[in-house]
This record gives C-alpha cells, structure tokens and sequence, in this order.
C-alpha cells in the first residue's frame, strides 16, 4: 500500500514519511497510526458491526478480529446480557 519515492516498500525510518505523503495525496490531514487505532477500538466498543469496522479501516473481518482483539474482550458479558434480556 505505501511506496517510497523509488516505489520500494518503506524501511522503518521512512515509513512515517510515506505514510505522510500517502495522506496528503488523497488529501487528508495529518493522522497519526495511532488514531487509526483509537478509531477501530471506538467503533468496536460502540458496537459498530464487525463487517462495517473492517471495511472502514481496509481489513477482512479476520484481521480485524485477530488485531483488535482487546477490544472485544466483554463480548461474551455482553453477549450474555442481550439473551437474558430476551428472556425475561
């Protein structure tokens, strides 16, 4: 996805820099990696649906589980929640 200026995959200190260019190519301010971070988390605790997070963010529903997998660790206490609430 980013490239150098010489169309190579960017080493560890110039990725910061192509991520850069890479933004300001499709005219997007400046974004930290983290905030995509703090965005997916959000979205997941929200309880935004997978599938929507994933898309969002450019990953398959397994990447996304597999990164943000912090993110979900109450989903079964909430999971719960939701069917006792139904059968009540």
């Amino acid at each position: 996805m980013f490239r150098t200026r010489n169309d190579t995959r960017p080493s560890g200190s110039n990725w910061i820099r192509a991520w850069h260019r890479a933004l300001e190519s499709v005219g997007q301010k400046p974004l930290r990696v983290y905030d995509c971070h703090a965005a997916a988390t959000t979205w997941l605790r929200a309880r935004m649906p997978l599938a929507e997070t994933a898309r969002r963010l450019g990953h398959s529903v397994e990447t996304l589980v597999s990164t943000y997998v912090g993110a979900l660790d109450d989903e079964e206490h909430i999971a719960n929640q939701r069917v006792d609430t139904i059968l009540e």
